[in-house]
C-alpha cells in the first residue's frame, strides 16, 4: 500500500494557494523585521512549511496527470512555477528568522522605514535646473546619475535625454571632490563638511533607499513575469531578465559599500540582517527570472495560468485605452492611479515598445495598453471609471 497521500486539492487549487501564500508570507516577513513582530515572523515560517507541503502535492498531481509528452511538458512548466514560488517562500523565511533569532537591524531599522537613495542623494531644488537632462547634469557635475526617484517611482540608469524636475531625488556616484559641485548645481547650496557620525547615518539612509528600490524591483519583476505567463509575451519576459541582471549588479554594489562602511560601527548583527535582506531580495528576482524562462521556452500554459490568476487574491490585467477614453491626453501625474484607485501601474505598452520607468509628465495615448496590478475591487473601480 502506498504511503503517499493523494492530495485533497486539485492542481489548480494547489497553485493558487502557493501563489497567494507566498505573497502573504513575504509581507509578513518584512513586517516582522521592521516592527520586531515575533508573531508575524512565526506565522511566516509556518507558511513556508505549508508551501513546501503544497509543492510536494503539485509534483504528485503533475506526475499523475502526465499521460503524453505534450501534457508532460505543461506539467513541467507548472512544477517550475510552483518551485519558483517556493524559492520566494524560502527567501521570506530567511527574513522572518531574523526576528525569531532576535537579530535586530539596529541602526538600519529606522532608515528602512524611511527609504530614499545611494552614494550621495540630492533633491533638485533650483528652478532653473528643472527640466535639465541627465547628460547636462553629468557634464556639469562630473558625477554619474545612477538613479532618480520621482515620488514613488524609481528610474534606474536613466538615459542621457531623461529630464529631471524640481523635487526629483537624484542618486549620483563619482569622486568625493565633485560633491560640492553637484550640490551647488542642483540646490544652490554648498555641501558642508560634517562629522563622521552624521555622514555615516546619511550613507546608511542612502543605501537603505537602494534596498527599498531593490525590493520594489523584485516585486515588479515578479508581477511582470506573471503577466508574461498570462500573455506568452517573450519581449516582456526579456525585460524581466534585464531587471534580474540589474538587481544582481546593485547587490554587489551594496555589498562592497556596506563592508567599507562597517568599520565605523560595531553592530555586527545589524549587518547580518542587512545582508540577509539583500540576498532575499535578489532571490526573488531570480525566481521571477525562472518564471520568465517558461515563456521563453515556448511552453503554452497561458490558459492554465489564466484560470489560476482569475481566482487569485491579487489581479493583474491589461487595459487598452480607446480613442474615446477620458485617459487620452492625461498625464500620469494627473491620473495619480495609486492614490485614487489603489492600483499599481506596472508598465505601458505603446506599439511594440514597453515603458517601465514612467515619468509623471508622460501623457497617455489612444492604443496604449496599461498593465495594472491590485485587488479585484480596486481594478473594477478603475475599469468603471475609464471604460
Amino acid at each position: 500500500m502506498s504511503k503517499i497521500k493523494t492530495p485533497a486539492l486539485s492542481l489548480r487549487e494547489l497553485l493558487v494557494q502557493i501563489k497567494d501564500l507566498a505573497e502573504i508570507q513575504l509581507d509578513l516577513a518584512y513586517s516582522a523585521v521592521i516592527y520586531d513582530d515575533r508573531e508575524a515572523a512565526e506565522q511566516a515560517l509556518r507558511l513556508e512549511s505549508k508551501i513546501t507541503e503544497y509543492l510536494g502535492y503539485v509534483i504528485i498531481r503533475a506526475v499523475m496527470a502526465g499521460r503524453d509528452i505534450d501534457l508532460a511538458e505543461k506539467m513541467y512548466a507548472l512544477i517550475l512555477f510552483a518551485s519558483a514560488l517556493e524559492e520566494i517562500s524560502d527567501a521570506a523565511a530567511d527574513i522572518a528568522k531574523l526576528t525569531v533569532e532576535n537579530v535586530s537591524l539596529g541602526v538600519f531599522k529606522g532608515v528602512l522605514m524611511h527609504a530614499d537613495e545611494v552614494t550621495i542623494r540630492i533633491e533638485v531644488g533650483r528652478e532653473d535646473w528643472s527640466g535639465a537632462t541627465i547628460d547636462q547634469i553629468e557634464q556639469q557635475t562630473g558625477m554619474r546619475v545612477v538613479a532618480v526617484r520621482r515620488a514613488k517611482h524609481w528610474i534606474l540608469n536613466p538615459p542621457g535625454d531623461f529630464k529631471v524636475w524640481r523635487g526629483d531625488v537624484l542618486y549620483l556616484t563619482g569622486p568625493e571632490e565633485k560633491i560640492d559641485d553637484a550640490y551647488i548645481l542642483l540646490t544652490g547650496k554648498k555641501h558642508s563638511e560634517v562629522r563622521s557620525g552624521v555622514a555615516i547615518a546619511e550613507h546608511l539612509r542612502n543605501f537603505f533607499d537602494v534596498l527599498i528600490s531593490l525590493k520594489y524591483m523584485a516585486e515588479t519583476s515578479l508581477a511582470l513575469s506573471y503577466y508574461a505567463l498570462l500573455t506568452e509575451d517573450i519581449r516582456l519576459a526579456e525585460e524581466v531578465e534585464h531587471l534580474e541582471q540589474w538587481v544582481d549588479y546593485m547587490r554587489e554594489v551594496l555589498y562592497l559599500y556596506t563592508l567599507r562602511l562597517s568599520r565605523h560601527f560595531n553592530e555586527v548583527d545589524a549587518l547580518r540582517g542587512f545582508f540577509t535582506i539583500i540576498d532575499a531580495t535578489e532571490r526573488i528576482t531570480d525566481s521571477a527570472y525562472k518564471l520568465a524562462q517558461i515563456v521563453k521556452k515556448g511552453i503554452d500554459v497561458s490558459s492554465f495560468f489564466k484560470i489560476i490568476f482569475d481566482v487569485a487574491d491579487e489581479k493583474i490585467i491589461s487595459f487598452e485605452i480607446k480613442d474615446s477614453s477620458k485617459l487620452v491626453g492625461m498625464c500620469l501625474e494627473e491620473l495619480n492611479i495609486e492614490e485614487k484607485f489603489g492600483v499599481f501601474l506596472l508598465g505601458i505598452r505603446r506599439g511594440m515598445t514597453w515603458y517601465f520607468s514612467l515619468e509623471d509628465k508622460m501623457q497617455l495615448e489612444a492604443g496604449d495598453v496599461l498593465i495594472l496590478r491590485g485587488p479585484a475591487a480596486a481594478i473594477h473601480k478603475f475599469i468603471e471609471a475609464f471604460s
